[in-house]
């Protein structure tokens, strides 16, 4: 059973909602079948127990019921009905947690079946809603519209011709509803190109058209908080160049980042870091101090957490940020105090492979093989990252005899390990490449080490300014 969806599902909620669960599954109105309540519960106990070699279906099938033979069909009826139920709790209980959908549907029933009785209180709800400004998204664009549009059907429906008509009110929620959308939309195609190397292309339907209107001024005045923000993001992907539109969206986010929700806030900041990272690599030193500031500004404001987690993406690259400007009493501080937000099967590794990190920043060289040459992450990422960092210090410390194995065990890892994206691969295999015809290169041998500089230089995937450091040092 313990390969089943429903199992899997169950297994993911807590106890509170496992509690409610079982109410909806006692209530007439969901459920008739008592036999599914038995079910549940059977399922719920062997989670909470860890008893899964002892749950099986004949085992299940007894429980519920014990007077007939087991019928596979049947079992799997109870499966289904069970799975549906479960599912009509979680519509159910997002559903219940949010106001404006409730309102909308609320308003969308009694205009439909002419419940009269109901038009006054529902029109003042919504006036209440309309008054109360709530967090800003596309999806709250979208209620405001459908509530901004039932409450004049209703005001309609009642005859009342002294009404003022509000079609401005509801067009303008819909542009809103539909910018912030497309924006959006925009944003996560672009990113999504990025990540597989401008492999996949898109064309988007009046993108340009958008961002075109948006450089309107009176048009981008009359524009909502959130699509501003979507607008400057959507600018700093499109040009790169555009500090101006950096500048303005951090601004506005630490202005009116309590208009948006806090996810919305995390995923702008993230629009920002990339920007800044874009530059930083593109030989661009100012931008580390920038890079630094955006990162303490979402530490501060706590948007360095998405739902109380922190991306180890992210954890790993304020630690390697702050160590290179030589913040290293405060980067530290941040990898104890930050570690607990990491993921829980994450968090030992990401805590030794980052004081590793910090360690080798502040040349304590000793400390760093200390804590990575016997250790094998599970986690690919932090083992090529402690492999590369093992490079660096054993070059570093001229142990060409602990060198030159990890160089040739590290090309046979790369090798088979097939999971690993083909730009990242050639990165590290650079790197080794580079690496052994540093060791190869007579200190001094100007013509060799400009040889060796012009094709570095020449080779797009390799992290160059450690190389570069290096060939430098050799000329002495």
């Amino acid at each position: 059973m313990k390969e089943t969806k429903i199992y899997k599902l169950l297994a993911c909620f807590d106890k509170y909602e496992i509690n409610k669960c079982r109410k909806l599954l006692k209530s007439p109105y969901f459920n008739s079948d008592e036999t599914l309540v038995v079910f549940f519960d059977l399922l719920v106990e062997d989670i909470h127990t860890n008893k899964s070699k002892k749950l099986e279906k004949t085992f299940i099938w007894q429980h519920l019921n014990s007077d007939k033979p087991f019928n596979d069909t049947r079992f799997r009826k109870y499966s289904s009905d069970l799975l549906k139920l479960v599912m009509q709790y979680l519509a159910q209980s997002s559903f219940e947690n949010n106001t404006l959908e409730k309102l909308a549907a609320l308003a969308k029933t009694a205009k439909d079946k002419k419940i009269r009785v109901l038009y006054d209180t529902l029109i003042h709800k919504m006036e209440e809603v309309l008054e109360k400004k709530d967090k800003e998204s596309a999806e709250y664009f979208q209620f405001i519209y459908q509530i901004e549009e039932h409450k004049f059907d209703l005001d309609y429906d009642e005859i009342n011709r002294n009404i003022e008509p509000t079609y401005e009110k509801i067009s303008y929620q819909l542009d809103q509803f539909y910018l912030a959308s497309k924006l959006l939309l925009y944003l996560k195609a672009t990113s999504w190109k990025n990540l597989v190397s401008g492999k996949y292309d898109f064309n988007l339907a009046f993108i340009d058209e958008i961002i075109a209107a948006l450089k309107n001024p009176s048009f981008y005045e009359q524009a909502s908080m959130l699509v501003k923000m979507y607008f400057h993001a959507a600018q700093i992907t499109r040009e790169k160049d555009s500090f101006e539109n950096y500048k303005t969206l951090k601004e506005l986010l630490l202005t009116y980042n309590e208009l948006i929700s806090a996810r919305e806030a995390y995923y702008f900041y993230q629009y920002i870091l990339n920007y800044c990272t874009i530059n930083l690599n593109q030989g661009k030193p100012a931008f580390a101090e920038e890079l630094f500031s955006v990162y303490v500004d979402m530490i501060q404001t706590n948007y360095i957490l998405d739902e109380g987690v922190i991306s180890p993406y992210n954890f790993k690259n304020i630690v390697t940020l702050s160590a290179r400007l030589e913040k290293y009493d405060w980067a530290e501080k941040f990898v104890h105090n930050y570690v607990k937000y990491l993921p829980a099967e994450t968090a030992d590794n990401a805590k030794t492979f980052n004081l590793a990190t910090l360690y080798y920043y502040k040349k304590d060289y000793g400390r760093v093989i200390e804590l990575l040459r016997d250790v094998e992450y599970e986690d690919i990422t932090y083992n090529l990252g402690a492999k590369n960092l093992l490079i660096y210090v054993y070059y570093e410390t001229d142990e060409v005899d602990a060198l030159y194995p990890l160089l040739d065990s590290f090309r046979v890892y790369l090798d088979r390990k097939k999971e690993i994206p083909d730009q990242r691969k050639n990165n590290f295999k650079n790197l080794i490449r580079f690496v052994k015809k540093l060791l190869k290169t007579i200190p001094g041998d100007k013509k060799a080490l400009e040889k060796l500089k012009e094709e570095l230089v020449a080779t797009p995937n390799v992290d160059k300014r450690w190389l570069m450091e290096k060939i430098e040092e050799l000329r002495g």
